[in-house]
């Protein structure tokens, strides 16, 4: 199956999940808002909102088999949860969105356009 990622689970971002083969990157999405989480370590946070109101996102789409899907889902802790984001070639992968209880504590990064132009500019502040 098809696995959309913004950074987290991306070499030279931390160890990721080692079942899994990238595919492609700087994949657009359509209709998001993209939010830094106030988490240890800081997550990206992907949220779907109504027509008009999102931002192409770029994501990272990788490949993992069912049975490492089970496994790695289980290990997701709150406020991520798993749904359907939908990308800007009419495709449907699976992937991370966020509960949006905990927006109001999390940075609106949309204007970035993606969780690795936002982490290059973190670095570089």
């Amino acid at each position: 199956m098809e696995w959309a990622g913004k950074g987290i689970s991306l070499p030279g971002f931390g160890p990721g999940y080692r079942r899994v083969r990238f595919l492609a990157d700087n994949i657009p999405s359509v209709g998001y808002k993209l939010f830094a989480l106030k988490t240890t370590p800081p997550k990206p946070g992907l949220l779907r909102v109504e027509a008009g109101k999102g931002a192409s996102i770029e994501l990272e789409i990788w490949s993992l088999s069912s049975s490492a899907f089970g496994k790695f889902v289980n290990a997701i802790p709150a406020p991520m949860a798993i749904g359907t984001i939908r990308l800007a070639d009419g495709r449907s992968v699976k992937g991370f969105l966020v509960e949006p209880e905990v927006l109001g504590e999390a940075r609106d990064i949309t204007a970035y356009g993606g969780w690795r132009k936002f982490m290059a500019e973190v670095a570089t502040a």
